[in-house]
């Protein structure tokens, strides 16, 4: 499992236009810092989990959203301890036979919101195994 940071703008670093042109427009949106995370995970066989995202914002965002993805929203725009939880809650334990096979393992990078003790305990009641990559050696691994 581990957060991406997307933005809904991403301005072009390049332009085409024929050579001596005196100015080149570039159709950008107002969205250039707005930014959200999504949430990933997926099973040892490959399974896909339903993504959660989190916008930066206050309130949840009033759009329709496709079935299945979980839509949380905080003033920073990423993963804490509570949305943590809430993951934890929506995702994680209603993942396909997770009441026929509680055990289960999983792997997460060593983020404070992933490593606090209520998440920590939270996993621990759900007979969950967990493995904490170090920070800075998630881009690294090669499972």
């Amino acid at each position: 499992m581990d957060e991406v940071p997307l933005s809904f703008d991403i301005p072009p670093t390049r332009t085409v236009d024929v050579q001596g042109a005196s100015s080149i427009p570039i159709n950008t949106t107002v969205n250039k810092r707005t930014s959200f995370t999504a949430v990933l995970c997926c099973a040892a066989n490959g399974l896909k989990w339903p993504p959660m995202l989190i916008f930066k914002r206050k309130t949840l965002p009033k759009e329709n959203f496709p079935k299945g993805v979980e839509i949380r929203a905080n003033e920073n725009g990423w993963m804490n301890e509570q949305i943590m939880l809430s993951w934890l809650q929506t995702i994680w334990r209603k993942r396909k036979n997770s009441f026929f096979r509680p055990k289960a393992f999983l792997i997460m990078d060593s983020m404070k919101s992933h490593v606090s003790e209520n998440v920590k305990n939270a996993l621990k009641s759900a007979s969950a195994k967990i493995a904490i990559i170090p920070g800075g050696l998630t881009k690294n691994c090669n499972l």
